[in-house]
């Protein structure tokens, strides 16, 4: 294995964005644990610590590796209080891209701490994706949330998947650019300005 083929992920945003939760399906999905554990079971392979455990929240950064048909992949769980915000910093010094993790809110917006993180990777010149979490809420609009994320994050900011609803209509994650979606053109755009040799 080359260093080509391995990736650096580090999970960034406020806390109780649902980036520990991510990164367990992400595990399972790969087949590098059999069963999603859960933060209020103490369960997680990030949170292991005896603190983070009764407290059910990150307090340091914890890596999971993951073996995928692309290499391997490394996801960095960080801590999404502002006052851990060291480990969130330092892990983005290892990684490749940052990955914002946004729960979707009703009304809600993006949490200040996460556009600060957000920021701070661009400053870094990392890779950025954003992943918007919890959309299978309650009285969500999706058009929304997308709304949110981009006016708060800017219009660079691009679904690539898109989630089929929310609540309880949110059954699967559709791919943009295979669908045919009106999103399809706005990516190419961004792609395009950022990088007008694609």
């Amino acid at each position: 294995m080359s260093a080509a083929d391995i990736h650096n992920l580090s999970l960034l945003g406020a806390a109780g964005a649902g980036k520990t939760t991510l990164i367990e399906a992400v595990a399972h999905h790969f087949g590098a644990i059999e069963r999603r554990g859960r933060i209020e079971d103490g369960t997680t392979l990030c949170d292991f610590q005896t603190d983070e455990k009764e407290k059910k929240h990150s307090l340091g950064a914890a890596v999971v590796h993951l073996e995928t048909s692309a290499g391997k992949l490394n996801v960095i769980d960080t801590p999404g209080y502002p006052d851990f915000v060291a480990d969130a910093l330092t892990s983005m010094g290892a990684a490749g891209c940052a990955v914002l993790v946004v729960p979707a809110r009703h009304g809600g917006g993006v949490p200040f701490h996460a556009v600060d993180l957000w920021r701070r990777a661009s400053n870094l010149g990392l890779a950025r994706a954003v992943v918007v979490t919890k959309l299978d809420g309650d009285n969500l609009d999706l058009d929304e949330v997308i709304e949110d994320v981009r006016s708060t994050l800017g219009a660079r900011v691009v679904p690539f998947t898109l989630a089929n609803g929310t609540g309880k209509a949110f059954t699967a994650v559709e791919i943009e650019e295979k669908t045919g979606s009106p999103w399809r053109s706005q990516l190419v755009d961004a792609i395009v300005e950022a990088d007008a040799a694609l």
